[in-house]
């Protein structure tokens, strides 16, 4: 599968080969990018726990985690004046400086896209820098940080029970935004939307398959998740699935509407997804190869 990178922007092509996803859709992009030996540290010491331990905490807690994620196309470069658009969906930060969201919030087949992260009334810039089309999945890695988080804590699959109560954190949107974009700068906010932070819970009901139709994005497959009876609705996909003890046990990726049930990335694919990437980046800034770097 080829992707185009740079700068923030990116396309997907050949798309026909996306019906039956193999392991090998996990792609990193680690060039032009200058990491923290810290930013390494803090993704390789996520942790996927194996036992249902811990203290009961607030799933609220998880809402400062949570940001929108908006995407700009070539119109908004070639105009000087003022957009609105609605907002794209969800994503959450998982640490300091990487953004956790669903890959196809983000994936567009055509070129001149680019993403940024929205949050209390302004953009920051960053890269994609993983994705994983098996497992709907995406990196978003931001520029600089703006908000202070330990690394994120998931509980396995294996750990909930059926009927046990999760909690879907998510923010949502109820308004347009309205900014002013102008070639080579960051976008400026002229009117902030309305923004309303919710937690919603329902009860897990066991993990399977789910068929999907995501045509052009990402094609159709069969995917394995977890499922529960979480009403979501429009743009919260990419919002972390918590437990009581507010480990994250999925991001939420589709429903089934007429049945009021979610469905989420199980946490065994999401962790190996952000291992790989930082297994991935250790192996190429360890050579010093390419552009990138470790500072």
């Amino acid at each position: 599968v080829d992707k185009v990178i740079e700068s923030g922007t990116w396309a997907l092509t050949e798309l026909s080969n996306l019906a039956e996803p193999k392991d090998d859709t996990f792609k990193a992009d680690l060039e032009n990018i200058v990491i923290s030996h810290d930013e390494l540290d803090e993704l390789s010491s996520i942790k996927l726990h194996t036992s249902n331990v811990g203290e009961e905490k607030s799933p609220e807690e998880f809402l400062e985690r949570v940001i929108f994620l908006h995407r700009f196309g070539d119109r908004e470069y070639s105009r000087k004046s003022v957009w609105s658009n609605e907002r794209i969906g969800v994503g959450f930060l998982i640490t300091s400086r990487y953004v956790l969201a669903s890959m196809h919030n983000l994936a567009l087949p055509q070129k001149g896209r680019k993403v940024m992260a929205f949050n209390d009334g302004a953009f920051y810039d960053g890269q994609i820098t993983a994705i994983s089309r098996k497992y709907d999945l995406a990196l978003f890695r931001l520029n600089k940080e703006f908000r202070k988080v330990e690394p994120v804590e998931l509980a396995h699959e294996n750990t909930l029970k059926r009927g046990e109560i999760i909690y879907l954190p998510t923010k949502v949107n109820t308004s347009k935004i309205s900014y002013r974009y102008m070639e080579g700068e960051t976008p400026i906010t002229v009117r902030n939307p309305d923004v309303k932070p919710v937690v919603r819970k329902g009860a897990f009901t066991g993990t399977g398959m789910l068929y999907f139709n995501y045509q052009p994005d990402l094609g159709n497959h069969h995917q394995k998740g977890l499922f529960s009876t979480i009403s979501s609705q429009e743009y919260m996909s990419g919002s972390p699935v918590v437990n009581s003890k507010s480990k994250l046990v999925g991001v939420a990726i589709g429903e089934k509407r007429d049945e009021k049930i979610t469905f989420s990335v199980l946490p065994s694919d999401i962790f190996n997804f952000i291992r790989n990437y930082a297994e991935e980046a250790e192996k190429h800034y360890a050579g010093n190869t390419g552009k990138g770097k470790v500072k």
